[in-house]
């Protein structure tokens, strides 16, 4: 599982402060690093932060987000994705 992230990104927290106390593991990916950003782009996503990687699945801050507020529900589905 993979977070992309970016500086002072404040959903980018919510989001991981969130997956540590579900006891969730996940990599950190600054999209600050080229090969990051190219990655997402080659798989048709914009660097929107934060976006979330599980499995083959990437999730957006339009997935994760109801009115700036993290959708821990929707959230929790998502994570039932990982293999």
């Amino acid at each position: 599982m993979k977070v992309y992230t970016s500086k002072d990104c404040q959903r980018c927290s919510e989001l991981k402060e969130f997956l540590l106390s579900e006891g969730i593991s996940f990599e950190e990916i600054s999209i600050a690093d080229k090969r990051a950003l190219v990655e997402l782009r080659r798989r048709g996503i914009m660097p929107y932060t934060p976006i979330l990687q599980v499995s083959f699945f990437f999730f957006t801050p339009r997935e994760l987000f109801v009115h700036d507020k993290l959708d821990k529900t929707r959230v929790r589905n998502f994570l039932t994705l990982r293999k």
